[in-house]
């Protein structure tokens, strides 16, 4: 239900957004998910190239599965590492 709610809440958000041009062309909304911060990012370019007015993140963006938040961090530094090879 909570999902839910942010979902509507996200493209209620994006559709106050748009201006009237933005109105005359398609809305694109991608769809991530299960993203490990240790393998190669191959396809945020294709991500970027595809200009997306909504991303949404359906799982994980890093596995972080710990409560230390140094390691945690040092995850994220990894995926923002990898996410630009």
């Amino acid at each position: 239900m909570r999902k839910n709610i942010f979902l509507h809440l996200a493209l209620f958000t994006s559709l106050l957004c748009l201006s009237q041009s933005d109105l005359n062309k398609d809305f694109v909304i991608n769809f991530g998910s299960c993203n490990k911060q240790n393998e190669p990012q191959l396809l945020w370019d294709d991500i970027i190239n595809n200009d997306p007015d909504l991303w949404i993140w359906l799982g994980d963006n890093i596995y972080g599965d710990t409560d230390n938040m140094q390691i945690l961090k040092e995850k994220y530094q990894i995926h923002i590492i990898n996410k630009w090879r």
